[in-house]
């Protein structure tokens, strides 16, 4: 019998005329390791426990805008589903809540 997957699943989303952003790469930190994430609804494994979560996108490929963290508690088995928009001026914080 398979255990049920334990992590979080984040969803990203955008201004819709940022369209462009797209072609930049997203940066998922959890607990201090950065993960090349894409930009859509992504499931990243995690332990059971708290972590630290933090989604940015870079700008011309080198500088980390639209950051935004939060705390997440996982029980064993569970997902957490988090939701990380980024708003309109690359300079704004991003919004990172869990749904």
């Amino acid at each position: 019998m398979n255990a049920a997957p334990t992590g979080i699943e984040l969803t990203t989303k955008y201004f819709v005329l940022n369209f462009l952003i797209v072609i930049f790469p997203l940066t998922v930190n959890i607990d201090g390791q950065d993960t090349k994430g894409k930009w859509g609804t992504n499931f990243y494994p995690a332990a059971a426990g708290n972590h630290a979560v933090t989604v940015s996108w870079k700008a011309y490929w080198f500088l980390p805008v639209n950051k935004a963290s939060l705390a997440v508690a996982l029980a064993e088995g569970q997902i957490s589903k988090l939701q990380y928009y980024a708003p309109w001026f690359f300079l704004l914080p991003g919004k990172l809540t869990a749904v």
